[in-house]
């Protein structure tokens, strides 16, 4: 008996009653603010590499985010779906992998995020990419190493047999040692590698359709065919 009573009167000390917690403030969510350690914890939505600068994650944000978001503001519409978490989840793997390093992001950043001041650059067709962000990543992989981007392979190099199902091997490239080549891999996509910046009209210039402007081609007074912004 003597037992059951010390049992008892542990359990019962054990279930003493908290301490109410206020009542939220109006208007928040009532989840108390993380502390600086807990928010280390978080799970991230995609995963990031150790070390991943935030030089990395401003070029994605500029890359992709950015133009979601002004868009949206210019045209008065729900910000589109874009790319940014696939940006940093691809970069993170090669640079996890030492397969890529990331040349002048901040650079790229400054150049993209003035493109998109005002909103004359509206139009459908997607802005192409300042001089600033032209070759963001220089491969590093050998010849012979497994790659899963040509982006990955170093330079006079192409990453061959790579295909949706399987990686490549970087390779020796014939005839073509040097020069730029158009990448549609996954990576190439993520940081939208471009080999040269294409010149397209400002606005209020002739034109005849929207990919030869940095906006729209838009239909003016008088029939006139002129570059301008068209949500």
């Amino acid at each position: 008996m003597r037992t059951l009573t010390l049992i008892a009167v542990v359990v019962l000390a054990g279930c003493k009653e908290k301490a109410a917690e206020p009542p939220p403030a109006p208007g928040s969510t009532g989840k108390r603010p993380l502390a600086l350690d807990e928010k280390a914890r978080q799970p991230s939505r995609f995963p990031i590499a150790r070390g991943l600068s935030p030089a990395v994650m401003a070029l994605c944000d500029a890359l992709h985010q950015l133009p979601a978001e002004r868009r949206g503001a210019c045209c008065n519409t729900p910000t589109q779906r874009h790319g940014n978490d696939e940006c940093l989840r691809l970069i993170s793997l090669a640079i996890e992998r030492q397969a890529v390093d990331v040349r002048h992001a901040a650079r790229c950043v400054v150049e993209r995020t003035a493109q998109f001041e005002g909103c004359g650059w509206v139009g459908p067709e997607d802005v192409p990419l300042p001089a600033g962000c032209v070759g963001l990543l220089e491969g590093q992989l050998k010849e012979g190493q497994q790659c899963g981007s040509v982006l990955e392979c170093s330079t006079g190099l192409r990453c061959v047999g790579l295909s949706a199902s399987s990686p490549g091997r970087c390779e020796t490239a014939d005839g073509d040692a040097g020069v730029c080549q158009p990448v549609t891999d996954p990576l190439g996509r993520a940081v939208r590698h471009t080999c040269e910046v294409q010149p397209r009209k400002a606005a209020g210039e002739p034109c005849e359709k929207d990919d030869e402007c940095i906006a729209a081609c838009v239909v003016g007074d008088g029939g006139q065919k002129r570059c301008g912004p068209r949500c």
